[in-house]
C-alpha cells in the first residue's frame, strides 16, 4: 500500500472494518467537491469480523451487488515474523523466504496467507519482516463476501487505513512526521508516519474499566505523574526488541500470497502487520497459545485515569523508539482515534510529554451501528 491516496475510486467500493464487538459493512460513495466520501452502512451485527456466523449474520440483510471491498482489521489480528538472510538480490529473497518462515512458525506455513519487505540492508546480511495474516479465516472473509458478489480485494491493518483517511481528510501531508494511536475495546494500535511511509507499528492489548467513565474528584486532574517509560538504548539493534514494530514502508496484501504445499511462494507484492489469533479463530478469547501482546501495566481492577495514564506511557515509547533506536525526525503531529470520551484527559498527557498538540482522527460524530473510529478506517481503506 502506498500513502497518501489521492481519490476514491469511481467504481462500487465497499468497507468492512469491525473489533472484537461489533462488525460493519458499508459502501463508500465519492461526492465531488468533498474531500471526504459518504459512507453508506449496509449492515451491521455483533461479533468480530473473522467469525464465520457473525460474517453470515452481517451479509444476510444485504442484496447481491457488484464491488470491490475493502478490509481493514485491528493490528493485533497480524503477526509479523522477521528474519536475517544472506545479501541476495530481491528476487531470490521471494524463493528464499518460505524456508525460512517455516522454521520460525510452530504451525505449518500453509496455515497463513503472508508477505514481506526488506526492512534493513547490512553490510552482510539483509533483514526481511515477514507479515502474517490465517488463511482459513481469510478464506471465509473472501468466500462469504464472494456469496454477494463481492471482490475481497485488499487487506489491511488499521492503521494503514487510518493514515490514508488522514491524508485524504487534509490533515497529513506526505512530508509530515505523525503518530496516530487507535483505541479498540481490548487493544490499541499505535503508529508513526514519516514522509509517505509507515516507519513504526505496535499494538498493545489494554481493556478499559468496565464502569462508566468517571474521574474521582480526587483523580479528576490526572495529577498523578505518568510512570516513566524504561529507557530505550540508542545502541540497542531494532531486532532484539520483543516488540514486532514494522520499520519500512509499503503495506498492504495487495496479492494475497498463500504457501503452496511443496512448491514455491510467488513473487511477493507489498506487505501487512501484526499479531493475530491462531488459524482457526479471530476471538483473543481463544488464544493461549496466541502470539504475544504487550499489555498494559496497570493492575487488573483499574480506574479510568490509570487507563488513560496508561495509553499516554505506550504513546510516549512508541515516540522514544522511533526517535532513539530508528532516529526518526520530531513528530510534527500527534492523532488518536476512538477515545471521544477522555480526548481532553488525552490532550492534557501528550502536550505535557510529547509536546504535541493531540487532535481528533475524525470530527465526524459517530453512532450506536457505527463508532467514529470505525467509520474513519472504513472511508480509509476504501481510499485506493
Amino acid at each position: 500500500m502506498k500513502l497518501p491516496f489521492a481519490k476514491i475510486a469511481k467504481k462500487p467500493t465497499f468497507a468492512l472494518s469491525g473489533n472484537s464487538e461489533l462488525t460493519i459493512l458499508a459502501e463508500v460513495i465519492s461526492k465531488p467537491g468533498f474531500l471526504e466520501p459518504e459512507l453508506k452502512i449496509l449492515s451491521s451485527t455483533e461479533g468480530a469480523p473473522g467469525n464465520e456466523v457473525t460474517l453470515h449474520r452481517l451479509l444476510s440483510s444485504v442484496s447481491a451487488r457488484k464491488g470491490t471491498v475493502s478490509v481493514a482489521l485491528p493490528l493485533y489480528l497480524f503477526k509479523t515474523i522477521t528474519v536475517s538472510m544472506p545479501v541476495m538480490l530481491e528476487e531470490a529473497v521471494g524463493k528464499a523466504i518460505p524456508y525460512h518462515l517455516a522454521k520460525a512458525l510452530d504451525k505449518p506455513l500453509q496455515d497463513f496467507i503472508y508477505d514481506w519487505q526488506i526492512t534493513r540492508r547490512q553490510k552482510d546480511h539483509l533483514e526481511i519482516t515477514a507479515y502474517l495474516f490465517p488463511a482459513k479465516v481469510f478464506n471465509t472473509m473472501r468466500s462469504e463476501l464472494a456469496r454477494k458478489q463481492l471482490e475481497l480485494k485488499y487487506l489491511e491493518p488499521d492503521v494503514f487505513a487510518a493514515f490514508s483517511y488522514l491524508t485524504l481528510s487534509g490533515k497529513l501531508s506526505g512530508r509530515e512526521t505523525a503518530l496516530c494511536s487507535l483505541v479498540w475495546p481490548d487493544h490499541s494500535s499505535h503508529a508513526i508516519y514519516e514522509n509517505g511511509q509507515l516507519k513504526l507499528v505496535r499494538s498493545v492489548e489494554g481493556k478499559p474499566p468496565k464502569s462508566p467513565f468517571s474521574l474521582d474528584e480526587e483523580e479528576k486532574t490526572l495529577d498523578k505523574p505518568l510512570p516513566e517509560a524504561e529507557p530505550v538504548d540508542s545502541t540497542e539493534s531494532a531486532e532484539a526488541d520483543e516488540d514486532p514494530f514494522l520499520v519500512e514502508d509499503d503495506s498492504i496484501l495487495s496479492d494475497f500470497l498463500l504457501a503452496p504445499r511443496g512448491g514455491r511462494a510467488p513473487a511477493p507484492a507489498p506487505p501487512v502487520f501484526e499479531q493475530i489469533p491462531n488459524a482457526d479463530e479471530f476471538s483473543a478469547e481463544n488464544d493461549e497459545d496466541n502470539f504475544s501482546t504487550e499489555t498494559f501495566p496497570v493492575e487488573k481492577d483499574h480506574t479510568w485515569p490509570e487507563y488513560i495514564n496508561s495509553l499516554g506511557l505506550e504513546m510516549i515509547r512508541t515516540r522514544d523508539y522511533f526517535s532513539s533506536i530508528l532516529k526518526g525526525s520530531e513528530l510534527n503531529k500527534v492523532f488518536i482515534g476512538g477515545a471521544t470520551t477522555f480526548f481532553d484527559n488525552m490532550g492534557e498527557i501528550t502536550r505535557s510529554t510529547i509536546n504535541a498538540e493531540l487532535a481528533p482522527l475524525t470530527e465526524a460524530a459517530g453512532t450506536e451501528e457505527c463508532p467514529d473510529l470505525i467509520r474513519a478506517i472504513c472511508i480509509g481503506t476504501a481510499a485506493r
